[in-house]
């Protein structure tokens, strides 16, 4: 029982690690891709 709540909690660490790795890296490139040296980006 407690080997099988390890591999679940690996899984659930290693996927949400994944996801925050891919949206980081999204959210870098898409920066990249969109910044001019006359604009500044705005949130709101």
């Amino acid at each position: 029982m407690w080997n099988d709540f390890d591999n679940i909690l690996e899984l659930i660490i290693g996927f949400t690690g994944g996801v925050a790795a891919l949206l980081f890296l999204l959210g870098w490139i898409e920066d990249r891709l969109e910044r001019d040296p006359g604009r500044r980006r705005r949130w709101r």
